[in-house]
């Protein structure tokens, strides 16, 4: 190839190379676009992610909330009939030292509206405590 012929490609390998590099950047440019809305789209997605599993997190924790409400009112109401029973009978109930209950007649003097009282009031007091502090001062004999 001559000299004079080099020179007179010269323009066009010289608009090529320009073409060739401006194709280049702009193929580089649609990637880091692209690469830039994907990254949005994710934090996008990643935003409502998080929105949702908040949402999901509160309802459980105000269903849980309400279970506990209501496994507190059937505990009071189970504490209520439990003593209905018992003063229907006159017994009280009474743990010996190795943990088992039995019924023992109720003192003819014991104040079973004050034991409503303390069952209604009392924070999770288990009716032994209860009925321990109900029955102090009387002449019943200790259960062993």
């Amino acid at each position: 190839m001559g000299l004079g012929k080099l020179a007179a490609q010269a323009p066009d390998l010289a608009v090529g190379a320009i073409e060739g590099f401006a194709h280049e950047k702009r193929a580089k440019a649609k990637r880091d676009y692209a690469e830039g809305e994907k990254e949005s789209s994710i934090a996008e997605l990643n935003r409502r992610t998080l929105e949702s599993k908040e949402r999901q997190e509160c309802a459980t924790a105000d269903r849980l909330e309400t279970e506990a409400r209501l496994a507190r009112l059937s505990e009071l109401s189970a504490r209520l009939k439990l003593l209905e029973k018992l003063k229907r009978l006159q017994v009280l109930p009474m743990w010996g030292k190795d943990g088992k209950m039995i019924f023992v007649p109720a003192p003819t003097c014991f104040d079973w509206h004050g034991l409503q009282r303390k069952l209604l009031n009392e924070d999770n007091a288990p009716m032994e405590l209860l009925l321990r502090d109900e029955h102090a001062g009387t002449d019943e004999p200790e259960v062993p």
